[in-house]
């Protein structure tokens, strides 16, 4: 395993789950958007203070970095199966906003949760 190209990857994955253009990412990085490309493609390691500044910009906590996942890859219809979704119109779209469920702290998931539990039961 490649440490830097790992982490560069990560790194532009957890930028994409913010909807954070590479432009924008860098400037609030304190870094050019060329760096950035090469830190994301794992052609150069990122400075520890770059590496503070993503932590802070991601709102993510140091080891999130380096948590990589290998896991299969699912499908949607497995997703739905394993969380046992029996919504027709769960789609890709659900399944991005899961992903960034995975990026919030526990006082937002929490806070979240109860946003959730008021509108599933105003809808009903």
């Amino acid at each position: 395993m490649d440490l830097k190209v790992e982490l560069g990857k990560r790194i532009q994955y957890l930028r994409n789950l913010k909807e954070i253009s590479q432009e924008v990412f860098a400037e609030k990085i304190g870094i050019n958007r060329n760096s950035l490309s090469k830190i994301e493609t794992g052609k150069t390691y990122p400075k520890a203070e770059t590496l503070e500044k993503i932590k802070e910009v991601l709102n993510i906590e140091f080891e999130d970095l380096y948590t990589f996942d290998y896991s299969e890859k699912l499908d949607l219809s497995k997703i739905s199966e394993i969380l046992n979704i029996e919504n027709p119109n769960f789609n890709k779209r659900h399944l991005i906003m899961l992903k960034k469920l995975t990026l919030l702290n526990e006082r937002d998931l929490s806070l979240l949760d109860t946003m959730l539990d008021t509108l599933v039961k105003n809808s009903v």
